[in-house]
């Protein structure tokens, strides 16, 4: 017996060292396969950089991670037709210009994590490509630094797909400049300069993201016929200039349905032309609107809940605002069609006195500051006006609505179900 016990252990000592490394050159590898073939991998850690330049399926059953240290990109993805799946990308090398470059079309990326200290991924003069489920994280800076380099970054890039990622310590969270007919829908974007940042682009939706705590949520400038709509950009007031929506010079687009709350700025408008608010929720920032040299915008069915200062306007202000609800307007709604028959003036009174003597930012909404904006009234031309306020929020009403249906609905099944037992009960 102790003869067996020690030839077990002699046995146990012998064996090799796994290292988790693999044994193959995964460049071997896919230089190796035909077009069209697949890679499967297991969970070993594979050296790059690697190149793929021809159609070609690499996934693993267990997440694989994928790293390099030097200049080159841990992952290079030319041609058209390559699918990566359950992959872990590690690029920690500060001379890196991104962890992953793509180029060519019709490329599929799902299940990814990308730890880097450059660009995560970036899409240069690509098309047509699916970016699903990825998770790109920078490294933490240094108190009151910012970040160098984007998590997902376009350029030249059009109808792309990148949905249900998250990205957090980057730059800009999504970063797409002269790409046109992008979606992006679904991502979370935290603790970076900017959530997602539109730049010289047409056609692209921003659809149902969530950008909190950054400084800026959702970045629109130099754009037309964009849509943003059912996205969060709330908490984004690390900084003197947060907003949760910027729009600067962006025209013929629509922004519906999105929640900006408890940022420094609500929603920043500036020489903008031909655009859309609708539905919007914009409560409890210290500024809800702030509006400068903006023309022919419409601004209707909004929200403004609890913020500091509602609203301002600086230089040319033409815009059609009406219908929405603001918690501090006077309201006479006669005709009960739930609009109030007197306008309601947005005066920025109380941030005047505020920049002036930054402690009366306790007296928001004291009756004495009311009773003085009343007194020393603004210039006339520096005051946003709603021709026509609701008499309440728009988001209750829709909410109230839909309980209402959804009781209708209930009920209904209830009477049926006591008809149909009774019916039954009765031909007994």
């Amino acid at each position: 017996m102790r003869i067996f016990i020690l030839a077990c252990f002699a046995w146990l000592f012998l064996l090799p060292v796994h290292s988790g490394y693999a044994s193959t050159s995964l460049q071997q590898q896919i230089d190796e396969s035909p077009p069209y073939g697949t890679i499967s991998l297991d969970g070993c850690i594979y050296e790059g950089p690697v190149i793929i330049s021809k159609p070609l399926t690499i996934k693993a059953t267990e997440p694989a991670i994928i790293q390099a240290s030097g200049k080159q990109p841990a992952i290079t993805i030319e041609g058209q037709g390559v699918q990566l799946e359950n992959i872990h990308v590690k690029s920690l090398s500060a001379e890196a210009e991104t962890a992953v470059k793509m180029t060519g079309m019709k490329h599929q990326l799902r299940d990814m994590k990308v730890e880097t200290n450059s660009i995560g991924i970036q899409l240069f003069q690509a098309a047509d490509n699916v970016l699903e489920n990825i998770q790109v994280t920078g490294q933490p800076e240094a108190e009151g630094e910012l970040h160098a380099f984007n998590g997902i970054d376009l350029y030249q890039a059009h109808r792309n797909t990148i949905t249900a990622s998250t990205i957090q310590n980057v730059q800009d969270g999504i970063y797409v400049d002269h790409s046109h007919y992008n979606v992006i829908q679904q991502n979370t974007i935290t603790y970076s300069r900017y959530g997602i940042h539109l730049m010289f682009t047409e056609g692209t939706r921003v659809l149902q993201n969530n950008a909190r705590h950054n400084i800026t949520g959702l970045m629109i400038m130099e754009s037309e016929r964009v849509e943003v709509k059912g996205n969060d950009a709330s908490y984004n007031d690390r900084h003197v200039h947060a907003q949760g929506l910027l729009v600067f010079n962006v025209f013929d687009s629509v922004f519906d349905s999105n929640r900006l709350n408890h940022n420094r700025v609500g929603v920043y408008l500036e020489s903008s032309e031909q655009n859309r608010f609708i539905s919007n929720e914009i409560a409890m920032n210290f500024i809800g609107l702030q509006v400068k040299e903006a023309i022919q915008n419409t601004l209707t069915g909004n929200d403004f809940i609890a913020n500091i200062v509602p609203g301002q306007a600086f230089g040319i202000f033409s815009n059609d605002v009406r219908n929405n609800y603001w918690d501090d307007a006077a309201v006479l709604d006669v005709n009960g069609d739930g609009s109030s028959e007197l306008s309601h003036p947005l005066d920025p009174y109380f941030l005047t006195i505020v920049k002036k003597n930054p402690a009366y930012q306790l007296l928001f909404h004291a009756p004495g500051i009311t009773l003085l904006k009343q007194v020393f009234k603004g210039d006339p031309e520096q005051l946003v006006f709603d021709e026509a306020p609701r008499a309440k929020p728009v988001m209750a009403q829709t909410k109230s609505s839909e309980t209402r249906y959804s009781g209708r609905i209930w009920m209904s099944l209830i009477f049926l179900c006591a008809s149909m037992t009774f019916f039954i009960v009765g031909r007994k």
